[in-house]
């Protein structure tokens, strides 16, 4: 069979087309693979492959793309898979690559574009998209016994809400730690609900938009008391479990007590994998139930989910890292599908967990892992709900705090598009 790339006809498995410009640049076609590969004849480390299926599917022209939405016009029933190129030709310039296909289509590419997106960026052949988030980067690194402790960074409320990138610092901090500290936010619940919308959106739930807390004479949450708190993450009785909290000190306990303790969960979780690995296997793969039922003013509510203690997420570079904790004590369900032979070892599992946290594992480095702060009035913590656990110390007299939730898809979506806006290209 004869196949015609540009001015040459090629038989064979391999077709070969040499564009005629001063660096060379040769396209080849491999039929059998089903893939187009592009090199610069003066460096054949330096090759890009493009595999036919997902050229077709990402053609750029107006028929099959929409420029305006940034998404695909190309519809799935229309798209054939094993459509196969009748030819490709690069420009005199090499500033592009067209394919024409078998279907009757023809597709254009700028060569500046294949370089972005080209496969071959590792040894498996991958493409190299963006991480969907940045790692964490861990309080407590247990390959690092002479690390020093973390600080969480402290910024003021007037400089988050003015300077898009001082906002962007932030939610970088936020994103890869865990914890800021938002400084001078005043005491109007309102703040709460503004820092909110800076940042995305409040994620309403059952509490509504945003709550407050104060110790009750007959509390509906064990957060609406004076006592000292288990280490917990808010609301794992939540599939869709919000993954950011803001909590603003509008009055605190003028005495002792009412400190709020924080935990990298991360930290906890990697301890645990190096220390007990049969441990760790409970706690990222047994199903953990938990339930939480009541009423709020008029309407009673009744919310239960099921989630492994430790989730593990794979990032699109094939890596894997911490995605997620769920852990309270007080909200776990009384009813669990266990298996009769495991229930020991998982309540094991879970206790030896606490005990890191809460510095009781004397193998443990706990004051790296934990944090104390007593939150001044006027004092926010903007923290990852889906990473760190969270306490209080017991107190006496008044204390209020005026929360929030928001999603990490929308903190994200934030972070990129500020990104963008402020050209800041990240390497990941």
């Amino acid at each position: 069979t004869m196949l015609r790339f540009g001015h040459m006809a090629l038989p064979g498995p391999l077709k070969r087309f040499f564009c005629s410009i001063a660096n060379a640049t040769t396209v080849l076609l491999n039929p059998t693979e089903r893939v187009i590969t592009i090199k610069n004849a003066t460096n054949e480390d330096k090759k890009m492959h493009f595999p036919l299926a997902w050229l077709r599917d990402n053609c750029p022209c107006p028929v099959c793309y929409s420029a305006s939405s940034e998404l695909r016009n190309l519809k799935m029933m229309d798209f054939c898979p094993r459509v196969n190129a009748v030819s490709v030709q690069m420009s005199e310039q090499s500033e592009s690559m067209t394919v024409s296909w078998d279907d009757g289509h023809s597709s254009s590419y700028r060569l500046e574009w294949l370089r972005a997106v080209a496969f071959g960026a590792d040894t498996a052949g991958r493409q190299r998209p963006p991480l969907t988030r940045n790692r964490p980067v861990l309080w407590c690194d247990a390959s690092k016994a002479t690390a020093p402790i973390w600080q969480p960074k402290k910024v003021r409320f007037e400089h988050i809400m003015k300077s898009d990138a001082e906002l962007l610092l932030t939610l970088l901090e936020l994103e890869e730690r865990g914890l800021v500290l938002i400084e001078d936010c005043g005491v109007d619940s309102e703040v709460v609900k503004n820092i909110c919308k800076r940042l995305s959106f409040p994620r309403t739930t059952h509490y509504g938009e945003t709550f407050e807390m104060r110790a009750e004479a007959k509390p509906r949450n064990l957060g609406y008391t004076s006592d000292r708190l288990d280490f917990h993450t808010d609301l794992p009785y939540m599939h869709e479990q919000p993954g950011v909290q803001a909590l603003l000190c509008q009055v605190q306990a003028s005495g002792p007590g009412g400190d709020s303790l924080f935990a990298d969960g991360f930290s906890a979780a990697e301890h645990i994998r190096r220390s007990r690995p049969d441990l760790f296997r409970l706690l990222t793969t047994v199903p953990v139930r938990f339930r939480d039922r009541g009423q709020l003013a008029d309407r009673r509510f009744d919310l239960v989910a099921t989630h492994a203690t430790i989730e593990l997420d794979c990032q699109p570079d094939g890596e894997w890292c911490y995605r997620r904790v769920h852990f309270s004590n007080q909200q776990r369900d009384l009813l669990q599908a266990w298996p009769l032979a495991d229930v020991q070892l998982i309540y094991d599992a879970l206790k030896a967990f606490n005990d890191v946290i809460e510095g009781r594992d004397i193998s443990s480095d706990s004051s790296k892992v934990q944090l104390q702060v007593k939150l001044r009035s006027g004092e926010m913590a903007l923290f990852d709900n889906s990473r760190l656990l969270h306490s209080r110390t017991g107190f006496s007299g008044e204390r209020q705090l005026a929360g929030a939730y928001l999603l990490w898809d929308e903190v994200l979506s934030r972070r990129r598009t500020l990104e963008s806006q402020l050209q800041i290209g990240r390497q990941d």
